[in-house]
């Protein structure tokens, strides 16, 4: 008759190969990003009121991108619809204009296309 001996790992051994898998087998990455656009005056929503031509009415938004990746993005604003007025016409495309506060931006670069 043969005898066969059962071997029986150490805890060391069980330890290293635990730490092997978890090593080798490493859980998938996501990336996170988080884009807010808010007024500086507060709130959630902008409102221009009455608007007297040529008086010019500002409005100010913080549009902050955090990110758990080290990568550039790139913000995009399109006009989808026309802008209307309180009896619901059309205003001109240049009605409404973008600007960029110089050395607002603490990481980065801000660029405006026209």
């Amino acid at each position: 008759m043969f005898r066969t001996k059962l071997y029986k790992p150490g805890r060391k051994y069980l330890q290293l190969l635990a730490v092997t898998t978890i090593l080798l087998c490493p859980a998938p990455a996501h990336a996170g990003l988080n884009l807010s656009v808010t007024p500086v005056s507060g709130g959630n929503s902008i409102r221009f009121g009455r608007v007297d031509l040529p008086a010019a009415t500002t409005q100010e938004v913080r549009i902050r991108i955090n990110s758990t990746e080290a990568t550039q993005y790139q913000v995009f604003q399109r006009v989808s619809q026309p802008f209307t007025n309180e009896r619901g016409e059309a205003l001109d495309h240049d009605t409404i204009r973008v600007s960029v506060l110089t050395g607002s931006n603490s990481a980065g670069s801000v660029e405006l296309q026209t």
